[in-house]
């Protein structure tokens, strides 16, 4: 967080007394404004539809429960309002959203070149220092294949760089 402000001397005349006025806004930087990267580990994958068999299964499924996948997300905070990038392995879109009581919630629409679509369902998560951590869902659907796919997923490592 930066710090600026200005600074008033008032001096009686004789210069027996002086008091000092100090006066400090704050710049609108804050504490989530970075890159964070990290990863997202699958707690829950439910959904309907041959995606549900090509994303969640045991089997084959690239989401499946216990997979960690790479997470990143680039912010800007001004005062409670949070604007960014979020990447959720490979599907990368805008993110916006606000910080209440030290928790973020975002909602965003992330897509990738290969035809998934990642719309955040639910993001909670809170940052001390350096590090973030929390639970993110999203509904991850595929062009061309019906259903969709209901994911769970708690941070794991993520760190500012």
């Amino acid at each position: 967080m930066s710090v600026t402000g200005n600074l008033a001397f008032d001096e009686v005349a004789g210069g027996e007394s002086r008091d000092l006025a100090m006066t400090i806004a704050n710049s609108g930087t804050a504490a989530l404004t970075g890159t964070w990267t990290g990863a997202h580990v699958i707690t829950a994958c439910n959904g309907t539809g041959p995606v549900q068999d090509q994303i969640c299964s045991a089997a084959r499924g690239a989401y499946e429960v216990g997979t960690s996948l790479t997470f990143s997300l680039t912010l800007t905070q001004t005062g409670n309002t949070v604007t960014g990038t979020a990447n959720l392995a490979g599907p990368t879109g805008p993110v916006s959203g606000v910080v209440s009581g030290g928790v973020l919630v975002l909602t965003g629409t992330l897509r990738d070149s290969q035809g998934f679509t990642s719309v955040i369902t639910a993001w909670s998560t809170t940052s001390s220092g350096s590090a973030m951590s929390g639970t993110i869902g999203y509904s991850l659907t595929f062009n061309g294949v019906p259903g969709n796919a209901g994911i769970v997923a708690s941070l794991s490592n993520v760190t500012r760089r």
